[in-house]
């Protein structure tokens, strides 16, 4: 068929995703199908696939980022599954084949599934393909997230790496959803503060101060929450200088409106990105499943771009004093604790952490 076949597992979905030459199209539906309703699970390899999950485990397990990552969602979710980053190696060990069984029968089904097709194909094809592969799937359970009302929990962590040359910082707290009416003001507003390349902060403990390499910000969006967070990896002497000038440019945002210009350029280069993430079929998918996901409406995406160029700059100024409290972050550094704790020292900056 000249294509391709992914199978993809995130925190809250998996995926069997490919893309096949047009003519094909029903034909790898029905492949898709079978794949999907009737997996092999073959025993044989249970124990190979355990054995690579535990090895990635202990790499994982030794990264910086990811520790980083483990104390501040192990943090702001605590025991909800959101906030389980790492697992274990005995939770590994503890597979059998039945565990894998068990789960397939229990998780998937038509009723929390929803199929995608993008490109050039026949539509009158594909839709009895469809039809005739999955019209008999079994309707599975519904699709269920543990309830969850994320707070702010104000924090700091170090994890102590003796000697390290640099610290990864990780601060941030939970935020709007995409189903917030502020949310597109949330997103532009994010850009401009450390979510691209020229934004303030990156600008700032980057090109001016030297201090990390590639910081950034972000928005996690999990169904019924989001989280807003910064990480950078700045070298050790500067771990506390960059969360002071973070600190800063939150504060100086929050009271100081942007200029126009500087607005108009963060948003032509966010309808820019938007355009481009929706000129390929994967991406195109993407957005799909992003309005699935959270219950989004189809004007959401016709009227992103119009809604990103309106936003002005004191929403952005109001959104930033609104949503993104320093004083109720939680702060991780994974770093030279020793050296970590001198700074703060050093700069009497005890109380603000």
């Amino acid at each position: 068929m000249g294509g391709t076949v992914n199978v993809g597992v995130g925190k809250e979905d998996i995926s069997v995703s490919g893309s096949v030459l047009s003519e094909f199209a029903p034909d790898f539906i029905e492949a898709i199908a079978d794949l999907i309703m009737n997996p092999a699970l073959p025993a044989g390899e249970l124990e190979r696939i355990k054995e690579n999950l535990k090895r990635d485990l202990a790499v994982d397990m030794t990264v910086p980022q990811s520790i980083a990552q483990d104390k501040f969602r192990s943090a702001l979710f605590k025991d909800h599954p959101y906030g389980r980053y790492f697992t274990k190696a005995e939770t590994i060990d503890g597979f059998n084949l039945q565990n894998v069984k068990d789960f397939y029968k229990k998780n998937f089904g038509a009723k929390r599934s929803a199929l995608y097709v993008v490109g050039e194909f026949d539509a009158a094809a594909v839709n009895a393909a469809i039809n005739k592969a999955f019209g008999k799937w079994t309707a599975g359970p519904d699709i269920f997230t543990p309830p969850l009302q994320a707070k702010s929990i104000k924090d700091t962590v170090i994890v102590d790496r003796k000697d390290a040359p640099q610290t990864t910082l990780l601060i941030g707290l939970p935020t709007l959803s995409p189903t917030d009416k502020d949310y597109v003001a949330l997103y532009v507003t994010n850009a401009l503060l450390g979510g691209s390349f020229g934004s303030r902060i990156t600008s700032n403990i980057r090109e001016n101060k030297g201090y990390t390499y590639s910081p950034s910000s972000s928005i996690l969006n999990r169904r019924g929450v989001s989280v807003w967070s910064e990480a950078a990896d700045v070298t050790s002497e500067h771990t506390v200088d960059a969360l002071q000038e973070i600190e800063k440019e939150i504060k100086r945002l929050q009271d100081e409106p942007p200029s126009a210009e500087e607005l108009k350029g963060i948003q032509n280069y966010l309808a820019g990105i938007f355009v481009l993430q929706n000129s390929t079929p994967n991406g195109i998918i993407g957005q799909l499943q992003f309005l699935d996901r959270h219950g989004l409406p189809d004007s959401y995406l016709t009227n992103f771009v119009k809604n990103i160029h309106s936003i002005t700059p004191e929403q952005v100024s109001g959104i930033t004093k609104k949503y993104m409290d320093y004083s109720k972050m939680m702060i991780v550094m994974v770093g030279d604790e020793k050296g970590i704790q001198k700074q703060i020292e050093a700069k009497s900056v005890k109380k603000a952490f």
